[in-house]
């Protein structure tokens, strides 16, 4: 319910395209638990433009009036703290 009222899965879609390489996408925490707490943390897996990834956070956060808390890593770290990450409440989006 709450991702539908925000419509981040929507969002997520524009701003990947800007990124470079994205491999995965998954919203973890209080929102992946349909908890809408003001906070989305967001774990990005891939080799992104980090300078673009922070621009797009702000804009992102100015249009659901929520803050955004991105974890931005590479495959291999992705690969090395598989379960660190995927065991916190999740859903991937992409």
């Amino acid at each position: 319910m709450v991702r539908k009222s925000i419509g981040i899965d929507r969002l997520v879609d524009e701003v990947m395209n800007s990124l470079g390489k994205v491999d995965a996408v998954f919203i973890l925490d209080d929102y992946a638990r349909g908890i809408d707490s003001g906070l989305i943390d967001v774990l990005i897996v891939g080799d992104i433009d980090r300078g673009r990834l922070d621009e797009l956070r702000r804009i992102v956060e100015g249009k659901l009036e929520r803050k955004v808390r991105v974890f931005d890593v590479t495959p291999e770290e992705f690969n090395d703290s598989r379960e660190v990450f995927l065991g916190r409440p999740h859903w991937q989006v992409v």
